[in-house]
């Protein structure tokens, strides 16, 4: 298969430990970005040999996500590659029924291609996030939603939503958030910690797909039990469940500051179908 390779110039800024954690990095963003293409391809390192796909199909830009190596002095939690996503103020894209342009929203962000109903099974996602410290990766404001994951369900009669975000909100705090049924009202939000940079977070998700009241949604974060929800997890037998991550901005012209670079990294991910 042929590999791109994408070189861009990037200032350099020291990202320092934002809280007094042993486990925190002190961490350099290289000064140029090398990558390779991330969508449409089978990587077992990065991205556990699933593919996937960009949200919106036309104007990604060609630093959004790229799979990078530690040999470049990026950060990797296993391996020896990870993913990475960058979203700069004035980006936006758009697919042929959605614009990101026209709805107060910008994404770098990837989902996971060719699922199927796995009605009676339990699946579970695991993910890890390191989130580089830098100026306004979330900018304040009580309105606009910076999510880095989602676990989606959809279904033939497309229905859709989110069982889950991981969300940073005001004042650093990294949470995931479930909502009320298959609404996007939300349910309940599980802080996972108020320190979020410059460390790799490990995320499992385990949910037994169900229509029923014998479904179940349970959340880990590194390997300790956060939260466990009874409820169905897909709206009809039809249902399937995948992820989506990257960077994805909703609301902004709510924030009370201004945007500035946003760049995550993931790596880990690994799916099981029980």
């Amino acid at each position: 298969m042929k590999r791109f390779f994408i070189f861009f110039s990037l200032s350099v800024f020291l990202l320092a430990s934002c809280s007094e954690d042993e486990d925190d990095i002190q961490y350099v963003e290289p000064k140029s970005l090398i990558g390779t293409i991330s969508t449409n391809v089978v990587d077992y390192d990065a991205l556990g040999g699933i593919v996937f796909e960009n949200v919106n199909q036309y104007n990604n830009k060609p630093y959004g996500t790229l799979i990078v190596d530690k040999l470049n002095g990026y950060p990797v939690f296993d391996g020896n590659k990870s993913t990475r996503f960058e979203v700069r103020d004035g980006d936006c894209g758009w697919s042929d029924n959605f614009s990101d342009c026209d709805t107060d929203r910008s994404r770098s962000e990837i989902f996971e291609k060719n699922t199927s109903s796995k009605i009676g099974k339990t699946i579970t996602y695991t993910e890890s996030v390191f989130i580089p410290k830098q100026p306004n990766f979330r900018p304040k404001g009580n309105d606009n939603l910076l999510v880095l994951s989602q676990i989606n369900h959809s279904d033939t009669n497309n229905v859709f939503g989110a069982l889950t975000y991981l969300v940073m909100e005001n004042n650093n705090e990294l949470l995931i958030r479930t909502h009320k049924d298959f609404t996007w009202n939300k349910n309940k939000d599980y802080t996972i910690t108020k320190s979020p940079y410059n460390k790799w977070i490990t995320i499992r998700y385990e949910i037994k797909v169900s229509d029923g009241d014998d479904g179940k949604l349970s959340v880990y974060v590194d390997d300790k039990l956060l939260f466990v929800e009874n409820r169905s997890t897909i709206v009809t037998r039809s249902g399937i469940v995948f992820m989506k991550f990257g960077i994805y901005n909703a609301f902004r012209s709510s924030a009370k500051e201004d945007y500035s670079t946003q760049i995550a990294y993931f790596d880990g991910i690994i799916k099981k179908v029980l």
